[in-house]
């Protein structure tokens, strides 16, 4: 039986890979790379001559019988993403569980990350790191990431960001968040490798408005906020309580519409469905 080797490589600087990555890649039967282009530059770089196929979420379907019947006959393959380390918000989760399933060794090739390497130069004193990958679309559901879990003291919440996207989900923070510690890493690596720190309520969207690239947000949740998020659960379950007990509905929804902040209406409805 082969092995399924899962390769980090460069997130920008090429020289930023391990000599026994370069050993795996020109060992292998087969490369799968998620973008063959990208994958082809490393391997020129290094003088490596081997087969290179496209294994990417949209051929992942048809391909991933084919490629564990390969390794089950015994061909080795090292699995590739377009930069960084795969399966973290890339393509080839499924293919590492099908595979781990068959009985097939699986075998991480340890390098570049860009949620490793900006934690690396993150400068807070955090208990504690949670990783999003790419946030939602749906600021319904961002809120609920950030506001409605109970964090330990001095979390990381770390997620990367399109830059077409970062201002409008900054200025979403800005309405749900304290003025919490920020940090912006932006092209870690590369040439134009930039790292902008700051408050988040006092972010300058025009700072980073020209911001392109491969964009890595850090946000430190701030204590204040976790102890109003506390007293505000704390409110929301007296009223229930209060509610269940036989006190009419009405002065109890204004009495929560006042205190979250949003409409009477919205809060008699809620009552009224409990």
């Amino acid at each position: 039986m082969g092995a399924l080797y899962v390769v980090a490589t460069p997130i920008g600087n090429l020289q930023d890979i391990t000599r026994r990555a370069l050993d795996i890649l020109t060992s292998v039967d087969l490369i799968l790379a998620e973008d063959t282009r990208v994958t082809q530059t490393i391997l020129n770089f290094y003088h490596i001559h081997n087969r290179l196929e496209s294994y990417h979420k949209f051929s992942e379907a048809a391909k991933l019988s084919q490629v564990i019947d390969e390794l089950k006959a015994g061909r080795s393959m090292a699995l590739v993403s377009s930069a960084g380390t795969p399966c973290v918000s890339d393509p080839g989760s499924r293919l590492v569980h099908e595979a781990s399933l068959a009985g097939i060794p699986v075998v991480p090739i340890p390098g570049a990350s860009a949620l490793t390497t900006a934690l690396s130069v993150l400068g807070f004193d955090y208990s504690g790191v949670y990783f999003l990958g790419f946030l939602p679309r749906k600021q319904s559901e961002i809120n609920a990431l950030f506001c409605e879990n109970q964090f330990p003291e001095k979390t990381v919440m770390m997620f990367y960001e399109s830059p077409n996207r970062l201002i409008k989900t900054i200025e979403f923070l800005k309405q749900i968040l304290e003025d919490d510690d920020i940090v912006i890493f932006r092209e870690l690596t590369k040439v134009y490798e930039e790292i902008i720190r700051g408050k988040l309520h006092s972010f300058d969207p025009s700072s980073i408005q020209t911001l392109k690239g491969e964009i890595v947000v850090a946000i430190l949740l701030n204590e204040s906020r976790r102890r109003e998020k506390k007293s505000t659960n704390a409110m929301i379950s007296s009223i229930l309580e209060r509610l269940d007990a036989g006190e009419p509905i009405k002065p109890l929804s204004e009495e929560l519409a006042s205190a979250l902040n949003i409409s009477k209406r919205m809060t008699y409805q809620l009552l009224l469905r409990r």
